[in-house]
């Protein structure tokens, strides 16, 4: 066999497999749903049991099945106690149909567990042009709205407080405002504090976790980076550019944790890449 007809068949085989692996991973990357878990401590010695959370961020009105159905399965295999949405689950250009697909998924879900809801950045931005009637449409569907603000509640012997807010979440002596305002309020508690908040920038990058003492925040926006490449990790961040240090995972600073959820969809043009959507499962395990 002559040379260039080797190498050509070579080379055509090299193009076919590598094609072969870009199609998978670009449909895995929006398609191939998958559970995260992580275990969090809490010093919670009077319960005997643990609270089982999942946590849904950045869905971007996307469909895992017919109506989404199978991320419905997916979270109830899970067994929640509770059900956290962090934020951009619809896109601030989202229309009627988007819309209705969202009330539907918090509908199924608060059949298996109680649904909190907070906000991220595109919410704001539909809200801004079309009005807050959507809130109220959410809260009819079973979510309870978490805007600067926060619930008291006991589940399995453990007595939590789950709040939410949109921002920085940045220090007093950085910024002094609403967020730090409500910070104080929903701290000012001997519950177990666990706090939706769509950006972790403010907490992490800017190290304001060990300011808040925040036991639980659960966040995403970051969408683990978009792009995720071998020994690099996420590509790119919206809040911090290029090459960021935190687009997902559980991070543990003193007793706090931040729990930086992958997210479900986009809201880009740029697909999802090495970076398949996620749902996180969080247990609070007292007594540690």
């Amino acid at each position: 066999m002559k040379n260039w007809i080797r190498n050509g068949i070579i080379a055509l085989g090299v193009i076919l497999v590598l094609g072969g692996y870009i199609g998978w991973e670009l449909w895995r990357s929006a398609y191939g749903l998958v559970a995260v878990e992580y275990e969090v401590p809490v010093e919670d010695e009077t319960s005997a049991g643990s609270v089982r959370i999942v946590q849904l961020s950045d869905l971007h009105a996307m469909s895992f099945g017919e109506n989404n159905a199978d991320l419905v399965a997916a979270v109830r295999d899970a067994g929640p106690d509770l059900i956290a949405m962090t934020g951009d689950m619809f896109s601030s250009f989202s229309g009627p149909g988007d819309l209705e697909l969202v009330c539907r998924l918090v509908e199924d879900l608060s059949g298996l567990a109680p649904v909190y809801y907070a906000l991220g950045n595109h919410e704001l931005a539909y809200m801004a042009s079309h009005g807050y009637e959507i809130l109220d449409q959410l809260r009819s569907a079973g979510a309870v709205i978490l805007d600067r603000s926060y619930a008291d509640l006991s589940v399995e012997g453990q007595d939590l407080r789950i709040g939410g807010c949109y921002g920085y979440l940045l220090s007093r002596d950085l910024r002094n405002g609403p967020e730090q305002d409500f910070l104080d309020d929903f701290l000012n508690t001997d519950r177990t504090t666990v706090l939706l908040a769509h950006m972790s920038e403010g907490l992490l990058a800017y190290n304001c976790i060990d300011d808040w003492n925040v036991d639980l925040v659960l966040s995403g926006h970051a969408h683990g980076g978009q792009i995720r490449l071998p020994f690099i990790g996420g590509l790119y961040d919206p809040e911090t550019g290029w090459f960021p240090k935190y687009t997902r995972g559980a991070f543990f600073r003193g007793d706090s944790a931040v729990v930086l959820s992958a997210g479900l969809g986009s809201s880009t043009d740029i697909p999802r890449f090495g970076n398949p959507p996620e749902i996180v499962i969080i247990d609070l395990e007292p007594g540690t």
